[in-house]
């Protein structure tokens, strides 16, 4: 009998490698359930890859140095892995979880949709959607802290997503009853954990105690926000540092305040696609208070904040320390 499948389609900043890895850590534990977290890889993207009609521009592959040729064996490959995996394991359920599937056109969408009826008996879609005036927050966040952009400039003219054209390809394809639109819980009163409702939302809540979520991609402290958009001015390959990144949440103290004019800002060009979520979802956001002016930036390096600076600067020298030691080591090549 063939199994059903969910797909986790990972909108960025809704907890989606928390899930992930969550899952991965826990797959035995679904296992004995009868479902299947395939083991492929923890972020499933090759199912984006293997249904763009452009993969080589997909940074999964460029990263990797996949082109052409390479690029459809890979891609050919791993799809054959995930047959073989369920055919082996023989699950009741499948869970997929693609983060980059919003960059997945409707037509794209459609050939991935044909892919999987021919393999499950049901399809189900399941997509997280932020506060839009949270995600925004959450994307200048993001874009500072990968060097992509500067903070100044994230200010003046914020970023902002467009959840009504992504929910209109899924659905159009699958249809409206199988695609759920959910609230990432991060933006509930609460904040309940997004991996017991991720497993509550796919019929596995008897095992939300059994799996342990797992937090990732932690927000910047202040600090760390300011310290990432001066490193993108003093130092140009900052974008390209991947350690330093993954390092830079380790800086402790308050959270970054907005402007009052930046979330104005962000409150009207979202207002449509908030209108919307509420209406065509019932999905209602708080109301987003514009008025709190921001601290002085001094305020925001504590105590905690120089001392976790200081542990981080240690560690980034130990790390260039054993660098260096290992390429003495290894010397020059034969």
């Amino acid at each position: 009998m063939k199994p059903d499948c969910l797909l986790h389609i990972g909108v960025p900043k809704t907890g989606s490698t928390s899930i992930q890895v969550s899952l991965k850590q826990g797959s035995g534990i679904l296992a004995e359930a009868g479902v299947l977290y395939p083991a492929l890889e923890r972020n499933h993207r090759f199912l984006v890859s293997a249904f763009m009609t452009d993969p080589d521009s997909f940074d999964y592959n460029r990263m990797a140095g996949r082109s052409g040729a390479a690029t459809v064996a890979h891609n050919t490959a791993t799809l054959a892995e995930l047959e073989a995996e369920i055919a082996a394991s023989a699950p009741r359920l499948v869970i997929l979880s693609a983060e980059h599937s919003v960059l997945l056109d409707a037509d794209e969408i459609a050939a991935l949709k044909r892919w999987l009826e021919a393999r499950f008996a049901a399809l189900r879609v399941l997509v997280y959607v932020r506060d839009p005036v949270q995600q925004a927050l959450s994307m200048i966040q993001e874009q500072v802290k990968n060097g992509a952009a500067r903070l100044a400039d994230c200010l003046a003219d914020p970023p902002t997503s467009h959840y009504k054209s992504l929910i209109d390809r899924w659905s159009g394809v699958f249809g409206h009853d199988a695609v759920s639109v959910c609230a990432y819980t991060g933006d509930l009163p609460g904040k309940p954990d997004i991996v017991g409702d991720f497993l509550s939302r796919a019929g596995l809540g008897d095992l939300v105690e059994q799996i342990p979520s797992i937090r990732q991609n932690d927000s910047l402290s202040g600090a760390g926000l300011l310290l990432a958009d001066a490193l993108s001015e003093f130092a140009p390959k900052f974008s390209r540092n991947r350690l330093l990144q993954r390092k830079l949440p380790q800086v402790e103290g308050p959270k970054y305040v907005f402007p009052g004019e930046t979330l104005a800002r962000i409150v009207e060009k979202t207002k449509t696609v908030r209108d919307y979520l509420e209406t065509a979802h019932g999905l209602r956001f708080a109301d987003i208070d514009t008025s709190i002016p921001p601290p002085a930036p001094e305020t925001y390096f504590r105590p905690e904040t120089i001392r976790s600076l200081a542990l981080l600067f240690d560690d980034l020298a130990n790390v260039a320390i054993q660098a260096k030691k290992k390429r003495r080591d290894s010397g020059p090549s034969a």
